[in-house]
């Protein structure tokens, strides 16, 4: 996205094959959720206009994702209870060159996946890192206090939602270190994913009939 990007928020029906497909990147934020409203704080450095995420998952087929949560780790679920709640804002977005082969690719990564425990204290480390002056040391030493502290944390055997999504694009020679996943995928969090310009397509390519997901 450009810095002249603006973003506005639509209440529009989720329709599978219309708005999200296989292998899209699926955002959340819950405005009433006090965990939502945090992660969303501590990344707010990443974020373009008002549009907030806090959580992402991968689009396994029509009715199912797959996601890291706190409990119980690496799940596979149903998209539905994101389109249920109505406190729920969902975003999708198309990554680049997207075909059904590469879907196919992006949700076999997380597959092996599934099963995995939680990383609580990868997301405590990227917490304390978005505070005002873990971002101040970031950016003097560019970036390598959180890469160091995220290794030095980093279960390689446990995930957070970002973490996981970013490492199942990364996997995909199509998308390898592009934009954002040249970081190491353990530093990501959901709003700078969400807002990369060179893993996803633009906004008006993001959906197959042109409508915004």
């Amino acid at each position: 996205m450009t810095k002249n990007a603006t973003l506005t928020v639509q209440d529009i029906d989720p329709i599978y094959g219309v708005n999200y497909k296989r292998g899209y990147i699926g955002f959340v934020y819950y405005a009433d959720h006090i965990v939502s409203r945090g992660i969303a704080y501590f990344t707010r450095w990443a974020r373009i206009e008002d549009v907030k995420v806090s959580h992402c998952f991968i689009v396994a087929c029509k009715g199912d994702v797959i996601e890291a949560l706190l409990r119980p780790g690496v799940v596979v679920d149903r998209i539905g209870k994101y389109f249920e709640d109505p406190t729920c804002q969902v975003f999708f977005r198309k990554p680049r060159g997207w075909t059904p082969a590469l879907a196919d690719a992006i949700i076999a990564t997380a597959a092996r996946q599934v099963g995995e425990k939680y990383d609580l204290a990868l997301i405590i480390a990227q917490a304390m890192q978005g505070l005002y002056l873990g971002r101040v040391i970031n950016r003097l030493f560019r970036g390598r206090p959180d890469e160091f502290v995220s290794r030095l944390i980093d279960n390689p055997a446990k995930w957070i939602c970002s973490e996981l999504v970013s490492y199942c694009l990364d996997e995909q020679p199509e998308l390898r270190d592009r934009g954002i996943l040249a970081k190491p995928v353990n530093t990501i969090d959901p709003q700078e994913l969400f807002v990369d310009a060179e893993v996803f397509e633009p906004w008006q390519h993001s959906a197959p009939d042109g409508a915004q997901a």
